[in-house]
């Protein structure tokens, strides 16, 4: 049976629902085979594999996609964070940096937490690792 992209993402859909992580997983793979720069579906990709998952080496290379892709400093943001976790520091320190040097002229961006807070936050993490 044929199924279209629309239906790869309702399955996807489901699946998260379900916490059927591996199965979500594969459904975002064939979406991202096909529309492989889609902002969105790289998004999903990194709250499912990054956020819910924990599954970070998974996540990292869509969360490396979709910063080159948009350059936003919070996907910087979390790679920095995502790099300490993994115990890369010396690639933390270089992500926080492009992260601060783009929140300076992406000031519209808005985050959950002030910026200042949330780089010192993470300034800490880096150092703690």
């Amino acid at each position: 049976m044929f199924e279209t992209p629309d239906d790869i993402y309702r399955s996807y859909q489901k699946f998260l629902r379900k916490k059927e992580y591996q199965r979500a997983y594969r459904c975002l793979e064939r979406l991202l085979k096909e529309f492989p720069d889609d902002a969105q579906l790289l998004e999903d990709m990194v709250g499912l594999t990054i956020i819910f998952w924990k599954k970070l080496d998974t996540g990292k290379p869509s969360l490396i996609r979709l910063a080159k892709i948009r350059s936003y400093w919070l996907d910087y943001m979390l790679l920095s964070k995502v790099e300490a976790e993994l115990g890369n520091i010396a690639k933390a320190k270089e992500y926080l940096k492009k992260s601060k040097e783009l929140q300076k002229v992406q000031s519209h961006i808005r985050a959950e937490r002030r910026p200042g807070q949330a780089f010192a936050d993470l300034e800490g993490f880096i150092r703690y690792k």
